[in-house]
């Protein structure tokens, strides 16, 4: 949630475990906490990704590895 603030995201708390995130120029997406435990699987942070890139046209060359 962090990182997506970092870049310019309003980051909204939804119904259950939803997040909306919010980048004012372009649009919104929404993705749903991982529940019960905390942590992204390898496979639904590929599907974010997918998501994104849809959504944003965004890619790997998009960010900057620090």
């Amino acid at each position: 949630m962090l990182a997506m603030k970092d870049i310019g995201f309003q980051v909204q708390n939804g119904a259950g475990s939803a997040v909306t995130f919010e980048l004012p120029s372009k649009g919104k997406i929404a993705f749903h906490r991982p529940h019960p435990v905390a942590k992204i699987d390898p496979i639904m942070l590929k599907v974010f990704g997918k998501s994104l890139t849809r959504w944003f046209g965004w890619s790997w060359g998009s960010f900057v590895l620090a």
